[in-house]
């Protein structure tokens, strides 16, 4: 029965994985490079017994598609960031950000983050209105009625996808959008300014993505003390990232996982990491792909950004000391980056103090 447990647990999370990596396709990453940045992530959390798995993560797909429009910037940013991620990891640099910051700062810069996901959310939505609408009146009404984002992943997704194949004539929706590498090709990574600002803002969202998500996935457990390591994550994420990257893959990152309320989380996090790996590997996701719109992703969107992300970490940030740097932080986040954001909350903070404000 345990096993069954951690099974269904797998198979809930893997769609949810599926369902962002489309998201990612549709941004332009091959999805056969990404496979081995999960391989690679399975392995390590294996060898370093890691219950938090990393995944397509919805926030930095959507960080990724503000930042740049270039594929070659895009390759570049991540494998800056990679390489800072891997850095950080091995020196207590997250708990000094904590310490510097302070979780307020933290959680605020994440409000921003659901602000922006909601936003992007909109905006696909509107590409398609009838198509979006439906992934969020579906959506809305599955997340309402059960609070379970793999179903409303699932059943948005798949219900606006069938409207959408009727709508098109019973034709795929996807024609142009496939997967076609099948040889890992490594191109000089592009450096500029905005690289290494779009770099910052992802190592700052990651930081913040591993901390949060990935403690909250290892409370699930039930494991006293806490089994997530945050610098084993951050270090297993910037070598997942930088293998993917370098070959035009998509970001992973960590993720809240219903594989962490299982008997088994370490191993329901290696399978599950592991079969993603193999469904990308083999291109399953791709001929999939061809037939789910981008504007399906809509519903979850939206539902992610205002329902999961921003509500929980803006009552977190609103709750401490300064609610009013907490505020400027997720309209800063919103309007511009996670890097922006959480530096510039970061020097709010001590700077209004000595204002007298």
């Amino acid at each position: 029965m345990e096993w069954i447990q951690t099974l269904i647990a797998v198979l809930g999370q893997s769609l949810n994985s599926i369902s962002q990596g489309v998201m990612a396709m549709g941004l332009g990453f091959s999805l056969f490079s990404t496979s081995f940045g999960f391989g690679t992530a399975a392995i390590l959390s294996l060898v370093m017994g890691n219950v938090v798995p990393l995944s397509f993560q919805a926030e930095s797909l959507a960080l990724m598609a503000n930042l740049s429009d270039d594929k070659k910037e895009r390759r570049g940013i991540l494998i800056v960031a990679s390489v800072l991620l891997v850095l950080v990891g091995l020196t207590p640099f997250a708990t000094w950000l904590t310490q510097l910051s302070g979780e307020a700062i933290l959680s605020a810069m994440m409000a921003g983050v659901g602000m922006m996901l909601a936003q992007i959310g909109y905006h696909s939505a509107q590409s398609d209105k009838l198509i979006g609408w439906t992934s969020f009146a579906i959506a809305l009404v599955i997340y309402l009625g059960t609070q379970d984002l793999a179903l409303t992943i699932a059943f948005s997704v798949i219900g606006a996808s069938v409207l959408a194949y009727y709508k098109n004539g019973k034709k795929p929706v996807n024609t142009t959008k496939s997967d076609t590498a099948d040889t890992l090709h490594v191109e000089k990574p592009l450096i500029s300014f905005n690289v290494i600002k779009g770099a910052l803002s992802f190592v700052a969202l990651n930081l913040a993505g591993n901390i949060s998500y990935g403690l909250i996935t290892g409370q699930m457990t039930g494991i006293t003390p806490n089994p997530a390591n945050v610098n084993d994550v951050t270090i297993i994420g910037g070598i997942s990232n930088f293998i993917s990257s370098l070959f035009g893959g998509a970001p992973v990152g960590a993720v809240i996982s219903a594989t962490g309320d299982t008997p088994h989380p370490l191993a329901a996090n290696v399978v599950m990491t592991a079969l993603i790996a193999v469904i990308l590997f083999l291109k399953v996701l791709p001929k999939i792909s061809r037939y789910i719109p981008n504007s399906s992703l809509a519903g979850f969107l939206i539902i992610l950004g205002m329902f999961v992300v921003f509500p929980d970490n803006a009552a977190s940030a609103m709750s401490g000391s300064m609610p009013l740097v907490s505020g400027a932080t997720i309209v800063i986040t919103a309007l511009s980056d996670p890097f922006t954001g959480l530096v510039s909350g970061t020097l709010l903070r001590y700077i209004l103090p000595l204002l007298g404000l």
